[in-house]
């Protein structure tokens, strides 16, 4: 398929699907097909139609950018989660949605700083900076702490499938991590700044953020 970028064994990422596309995915032994459009994105809901047509399991969570829930997430987990469901297709109008969804759950579960997100992303050949609804939203989300809850309860719930790869390291290696995510946390406050800026173009605000991070990094060269 066009456009499309397999996330994992289980779960494939891409945009809207044509009749060929949903044919191809149901010949290649896919099961479910998650569309992540709002209403006026669905143009007559013909993807639905087909996929159904086809004997997908067909699920739709929309999703709008500027109002991402916290409900919606949760659902979008659960079903991406859920035993018997794979392989997943799950798909958006631009294929971004589903790509901050699952790589803020790897995020969170691995224990890695926000800057992961942007970096996978943009391996996977989809570009996130400069896009303000995403990143205020991560932003928001991760500091509420409440991401943490909807992924342990996922990781409790498929234990068989959210094995070792999505915890927290506790090896060796683990030292080195910490101090990688220390720099990885400045690359945060400065992707939070930056909203910050765009946001309300206050140069004072801005300069008082750079001021601190820049003390934190003389503090750690002080350290080392």
């Amino acid at each position: 398929m066009r456009n499309a970028r397999k996330y994992d064994e289980r779960i494939t990422i891409g945009l809207i699907p044509g009749s060929e596309d949903l044919a191809q995915l149901k010949k290649l032994g896919y099961k479910t097909v998650i569309d992540l459009r709002e209403e006026s994105e669905k143009f007559g809901g013909l993807v639905e139609k087909r996929a159904r047509e086809l004997g997908f399991t067909y699920i739709n969570i929309p999703v709008a950018r500027d109002a991402i829930s916290l409900e919606d997430v949760k659902r979008f987990y659960q079903e991406v989660y859920r035993k018997g469901s794979a392989p997943v297709y799950v798909f958006s109008r631009f294929g971004k949605k589903p790509v901050v969804f699952l790589l803020l759950f790897e995020t969170v579960a691995k224990g890695k700083a926000l800057v992961y997100i942007y970096r996978k992303a943009d391996k996977m050949g989809f570009r996130l900076q400069g896009d303000l609804s995403f990143q205020s939203f991560v932003l928001n989300l991760v500091n509420s702490g409440e991401l943490k809850e909807i992924v342990k309860e996922i990781q409790e719930s498929r234990p068989d499938l959210l094995g070792r790869e999505f915890m927290p390291t506790d090896s060796v290696e683990a030292e080195w991590i910490r101090d990688e995510n220390v720099f990885h946390t400045i690359a945060d406050q400065l992707l939070a700044a930056t909203n910050t800026w765009v946001a309300t173009r206050d140069a004072a605000a801005l300069q008082t953020s750079l001021s601190e991070m820049i003390k934190e990094l003389r503090g750690l060269q002080a350290e080392a």
